[in-house]
């Protein structure tokens, strides 16, 4: 799990599985999901324009001093 449960994350402008309306929104991971392909994990992101389910390749996390 590259994520935690309550962490800050950045959806990346360079992932081809982030929607183009969500690059660079900041959210917090509030579920993760395991894959049982190649896929890598998957999370479940509160925006603050709605909840989405995105890989770990579409996030970064945010760090303090990026705050």
């Amino acid at each position: 799990m590259k994520f935690q449960v309550g962490e800050k994350v950045k959806a990346v402008s360079h992932s081809l599985h982030t929607p183009a309306y969500l690059n660079n929104e900041e959210g917090t991971v509030i579920d993760h999901s395991g894959s049982a392909d190649d896929g890598g994990d998957c999370y479940v992101v509160d925006f603050e324009n709605g909840t989405h389910y995105l890989t770990a390749d579409s996030l970064e996390a945010i760090t303090m001093e990026a705050q």
